[in-house]
């Protein structure tokens, strides 16, 4: 039996891995900073001592350096040997590196013969019929001895089809010039976003990834920075849609044949005129409808009207605005979808878990699907926790909670525009804005204002923008929220500080002196509103008494 992957040490507990386990899924899970990356990386090259080889794509660019031995420094010193290592010696794991397009690594390539037609109308999002098509022209090209080996050979293959298709309607049914159409303009906005640098060879095999070097597996790395960003891949998560909501790297988008839609380039808002072709045109089995970063109010009402009209059913994510659905502030799904899921945190204030509804028909089988289908042991003091959320929402102070965190997200968002920074979709109606602070160049990005604001203690996430410009990890834009503020006591008068805070930090990012007084008057603003008051309060009087 493998000796176990040492992952992570602290005094004297040790973390580890049993490999024989490893093939069991998982998730590193943390804040920034709080080495999931480092996990990764360890992870990695247990696997590898261990002469098993691995792959891992590289989003960030961080994982590459498990490539190159470390080097002695007085501080990693003097931690080794509180860790217990004083003696480790610094190596380099054996790595290959893979890149789609050819540019930080060996080129990753398939025929598309290999990939087949199921795989390609899941990236070309085709409907039924079209995939029919699609699949005769891979029929054709088998039965006649055609390999085909990139795009250009499927294109040729598809006018063939076209040119012939009284012929093959005879044989095969009805083959629509409209449907090859609709493929043909798919493959070619692939082949605008890199799609003929991977399609070709010579294909890569499952054996140049399974290679061993010395004894030890070698870590593929695959380069995924660019790759994220193509649309094809990419889906439409800088609309404000949720990565669980059919983002191809999630599981919800390699399971599930996923048609995306977004929001008007114009308004910045839901179009529900496209949504309504877009349901026409896939014909999907369950629309799904919430965000992450959306500032405006959904028609729960109209996505349920469309998709009923396709024979479809609903599930709502209210995850962000949850307590404002509860207190009234919000449409409600309920009455609209078969299905509504939300997490207790967020605007509902409660512990982080979540919740899933459904109507009765469905009660059973969700049930089952969730115990002992995904779900070990229940966590007794967090359904406590949600019992506690749940009691405060119903009071009448926690509705005018929601609507202070709705008035506060208003002004703020008001003087930010009125800063010079350009609020998406022109304002917010729930409790978040997103901001555009690279204003076509001539700002900052995201990463950039997230990490001034970091340094004055303003705390914001970086965010993509509809239709931006910026690689995700990167960013046009950062997204805020008030439910925290608002907790704290802060109203409308703070929202203006800390919405000029924001502003001036934004346009002098490089400024010491601006970020030297605004750290001071965020800590003068958060002294006076302090978290848990009530606790600070009860302390100071028992030390006091002496109790």
């Amino acid at each position: 039996m493998a000796e176990p992957i040492l992952v992570a040490k602290r005094d004297e507990s040790e973390f580890k891995l049993l490999p024989q386990m490893a093939n069991r899924h998982g998730v590193v899970t943390g804040a920034t900073g709080t080495g999931k990356t480092v996990t990764l990386q360890k992870l990695a090259e247990g696997f590898s001592q261990l002469g098993v080889p691995v792959f891992v794509a590289d989003i960030k660019g961080d994982l590459s350096g498990i490539s190159q031995a470390g080097s002695m420094t007085g501080k990693v010193g003097e931690r080794l040997t509180q860790l217990g290592f004083p003696d480790a010696v610094f190596e380099g794991s054996p790595v290959t590196f893979w890149d789609v397009f050819g540019k930080e690594g060996h080129p990753l390539r398939a025929t598309i013969s290999e990939m087949g037609p199921l795989l390609i109308s899941r990236i070309l999002q085709l409907n039924e019929t079209q995939e029919g098509v699609l699949t005769l022209a891979f029929k054709i090209a088998d039965e006649n001895g055609l390999l085909l080996l990139d795009l250009k050979d499927l294109q040729q293959m598809l006018m063939f089809v076209a040119e012939n298709a009284s012929e093959f309607t005879t044989q095969y049914g009805n083959v629509s010039k409209a449907s090859v159409g609709a493929i043909q303009r798919g493959l070619l906005q692939l082949e605008q976003q890199g799609g003929h640098t991977f399609f070709g060879e010579p294909a890569v095999r499952l054996e140049d990834f399974m290679q061993t070097l010395g004894g030890k597996g070698v870590v593929n790395i695959l380069a995924a920075d660019e790759l994220i960003n193509s649309p094809k891949l990419y889906s439409t998560f800088s609309h404000g849609g949720h990565l669980t909501h059919g983002h191809p790297l999630n599981f919800s988008g390699l399971n599930y044949k996923v048609a995306d839609y977004g929001v008007d380039r114009e308004t910045e808002q839901i179009n529900y005129a496209d949504l309504q072709r877009i349901a026409e045109e896939s014909r999907p089995k369950l629309l799904i409808c919430g965000a992450s970063a959306y500032p405006r109010t959904i028609d729960f009402e109209r996505i349920g009207e469309i998709a009923r009209s396709v024979g479809a059913m609903v599930m709502a994510d209210i995850a962000h605005i949850a307590g404002l659905v509860a207190v009234g502030l919000h449409p409600s799904p309920v009455p609209h979808c078969e299905f509504v899921t939300t997490t207790t945190h967020k605007t509902l204030r409660g512990p982080r878990a979540g919740l899933a509804m459904c109507r009765e028909e469905f009660a059973k089988d969700l049930d089952r699907r969730v115990f002992p289908g995904i779900q070990g042991g229940p966590l007794v003091h967090i359904i406590a926790a949600k019992a506690v959320a749940f009691g405060e929402a119903l009071r009448p102070d926690f509705k005018e909670y929601q609507q202070q965190v709705i008035v506060n997200a208003k002004i703020l968002a008001d003087t930010l525009a009125n800063a010079g920074l350009r609020i998406v979709s022109g304002g917010t109606d729930n409790h978040l804005m997103l901001v555009d602070v690279y204003l076509d160049g001539k700002g900052i990005t995201g990463k950039e204002a997230e990490k001034a604001l970091d340094e004055v203690h303003i705390t914001v996430n970086k965010n993509t923008i509809p239709f931006d410009t910026q690689k995700p990890f990167v960013a046009s834009g950062i997204r805020i929220g008030t439910p925290a503020l608002t907790t704290r006591g802060m109203k409308e008068d703070e929202m203006k500080s800390i919405g000029n805070w924001i502003a001036e930090v934004i346009h002098s990012p490089d400024s010491d002196e601006v970020k030297t007084r605004i750290r001071r008057e965020v800590a003068q603003l958060t002294a006076r509103f302090p978290m848990y008051p009530n606790r600070l309060k009860r302390n100071a009087s028992e030390a006091n008494t002496g109790s």
